[in-house]
């Protein structure tokens, strides 16, 4: 965003600094790129505190003594590394200290953090001011501060700078109606009662309470979003149970939820950006090793590829938008390219996703493809270098338990002026009338080379929907990896045909082979058994592909345009299939050669935002269907090419 504000609006920046000059204002650090600190590796959190630390001070003339943390996300290691990176305090919530133990009507001043013998201030955001500010009549939150007068207590307000103006309706309560303008004249008629500072002020005049040991956390409803979708509902039921009785305000601090990791445990996507980011930190840091190099384009690609947004998901997380995870993969992809450029990433097996599993990747001058044996042998990652993008950067479709409100959310217009504004966590909208019909759910992961054995009756529609059973055994199932080599991997896998209560033996063996800007797989089935087999093999491939109805993004086939990714279509007779996505610059060509049947259908999600609950393309799903007949002994062989052109 600075770098933004930089090219875009350096005027604003310019007003910025005379309020700091004239110490109207105290300028916060943080991750420059807005990483959660407790996700990057060491090397990369001291470089992102640093680059704040050194543009706040050139810009602004004056270095910070305070941090943002992003999302609030706390683990009590922080303490140490953001005071060697010379910070004296950072802003937490009040939620943390209350899971603390530390009771509310201690939290009206700071309290000091310890790591390896390093102090660290930390001040307490007021929950109930977030929630008052701007939602509740402007009388109501200076009530609440007046009622801290005579105590000698400081009370802090941080939060997010969107709900002034760019949440729904916001910006008319804010602003048209003069939210804003009556709240700060009806706090400077109480000024005799509460007196505005900076926190570096407050450190100055003031002591710490105490010690404040706080457990790994965040802002309360980021502990309830990372949950498991069963504990989540389980909470839910519990929270209304004790309001219920009264006595959800005392038992509040006792509920506790998960720690902001578990996003990467609750969604195998932000698991598979996070391995990425890990892998090329490492790399560059190999790179760099000795070198005496400054900053290199290929390490501020992997810094700005850390930025929170995209690896986790509540009422406005990111990870259900593409365009976020697109601009992460982006990003890592950048950086990813320069290493291969020099060597230094090759073709291994390793546990590339951090999963306790072996994986395999496999490397060529042009793209990088990480395969699953684990996972049906699917391919969970194919980066285009020279397009920086991830061919596989989908989403399943997640249960959420904010699911179970959309049949009564109401459609709204979130640029359209309201009685008033309420806050985020209290809407229940949707952005289009019907969203219910797109509620779909999937069994696994989507990648790449994902095979089913298709029921011969089943229809798009049904595809579409998920509303059938897979009759194999090969999509969450391991294949064993038989033989590997620079160029390319054979996986086997001796599993079954399931049919009237009855497993029939069949063997799925595919090999992986990439040269240049070519992915080849070659499939052999085969029956170890005494049964005739007849079946339908669908190998599925969920492309992310950006968007469902722009012009410059459709399939092609023989006679031309097929139609745009939003497109649900089931064609026979067909030998391949390519998707064009202009805006990027890139085609992918598949080909399988002999005449097949062949479904395409897009994948939407549904999900919720600062707008409400709202429909979100995922990606394009190509499936070519192959009809095996095979005796008992009996073996067939076919092929598929996914070849990528840039430009």
């Amino acid at each position: 965003l600075l770098e933004w504000l930089e090219r875009r609006h350096p005027e604003y920046l310019d007003r910025l600094a005379a309020l700091v000059k004239a110490g109207r204002v105290e300028m916060l650090g943080g991750a420059f790129y807005e990483a959660v600190l407790t996700m990057p590796r060491d090397r990369d959190r001291r470089r992102q505190l640093e680059l704040m630390n050194d543009y706040i001070e050139s810009r602004f003339g004056r270095r910070p003594r305070g941090m943002w943390l992003a999302e609030r996300v706390w683990e009590q290691s922080l303490a140490a590394d953001i005071a060697d990176a010379g910070l004296e305090y950072t802003l937490l919530d009040d939620h943390h200290f209350r899971m603390a133990g530390i009771p509310p009507d201690k939290l009206d001043g700071y309290y000091t953090a310890e790591d390896r013998g390093r102090t660290l201030a930390v001040f307490p955001i007021s929950e109930r001011l977030r929630y008052l500010i701007p939602f509740a009549p402007p009388f109501e939150a200076v009530k609440y501060l007046v009622g801290f007068s005579g105590r000698d207590s400081v009370v802090v307000y941080g939060d997010d700078g969107e709900k002034f103006g760019l949440w729904p309706h916001t910006w008319h309560t804010v602003y048209r109606e003069g939210w804003l303008k009556s709240f700060l004249t009806t706090l400077r008629s109480y000024s005799w009662a509460v007196e505005i500072c900076l926190p570096g002020e407050v450190l100055d005049s003031a002591g710490p309470r105490g010690m404040a040991y706080l457990p790994d956390c965040s802002y309360r409803e980021m502990t309830e979003w990372a949950l498991p979708v069963e504990a989540h509902d389980e909470l839910l039921r519990l929270e209304k149970a004790l309001g219920d009785s009264g006595l959800l305000d005392t038992a509040r601090r006792f509920l506790k939820g998960a720690p902001w990791r578990a996003f990467r445990a609750r969604y195998p996507e932000s698991a598979n950006m996070y391995a990425l980011q890990v892998e090329v930190s490492r790399g560059i840091e190999e790179a760099l090793r000795g070198s005496g190099e400054e900053l290199s384009e290929a390490e501020r690609a992997l810094l700005r590829g850390q930025c929170d947004c995209a690896y986790w998901h509540g009422v406005f997380g990111g990870l259900y938008l593409p365009h976020l995870r697109d601009a992460v993969y982006e990003n890592l992809i950048e950086a990813q390219r320069e290493l291969v450029r020099r060597g230094l990433v090759s073709s291994g097996r390793a546990d590339f996703d951090l999963d306790g599993d072996e994986d395999v990747r496999l490397v060529s001058d042009e793209l990088v493809a990480y395969l699953k044996p684990r996972r049906g042998g699917m391919v969970r990652a194919l980066n285009v270098l020279a397009a920086r993008v991830n061919l596989a950067n989908t989403l399943a479709r997640h249960r959420e338990s904010y699911h179970s409100l959309l049949r009564r959310a109401r459609v709204d217009d979130p640029d359209a002026a309201a009685d008033h504004a309420e806050s985020i966590h209290e809407m229940v909208v949707a952005r289009e009338e019907g969203l219910e019909r797109f509620l779909a759910y999937d069994w696994h992961e989507r990648g790449l080379f994902q095979e089913h054995i298709v029921p011969a009756s089943l229809s798009v529609e049904e595809m579409k929907r998920n509303a059938w059973r897979d009759e194999g055994d090969f999509i969450l199932e391991r294949f064993r990896v038989v033989r590997f080599d620079e160029s390319g991997v054979l996986l086997r896998r001796e599993g079954g045909l399931w049919r009237d209560g009855r497993r029939r033996p069949l063997v799925l063996e595919k090999e992986f082979r990439l040269e240049g800007a070519r992915l080849s797989v070659r499939y052999r089935l085969e029956n170890p058994g005494s049964d005739r087999l007849s079946f339908r093999l669908g190998v599925e491939s969920t492309f992310g592909v950006g968007a469902p109805d722009a012009p410059d993004r459709y399939y092609e086939g023989e006679e031309g345009k097929l139609g745009r990714f939003g497109l649900t279509a089931a064609l026979e007779d067909r030998r391949f299939v390519t998707l064009c996505d202009e805006w990027r610059r890139f085609r992918v060509r598949l080909d399988w050669r002999e005449k097949t049947s062949l479904r395409l259908f897009p994948i939407y999600t549904v999900s919720q935002s600062e707008a409400g609950f709202e429909r979100v393309f995922q990606g394009a799903v190509v499936m070519p269907l192959f009809d095996v007949e095979l005796e008992p002994g009996e073996s067939r062989v076919f092929s598929i090419d996914l070849e990528v052109s840039t430009w």
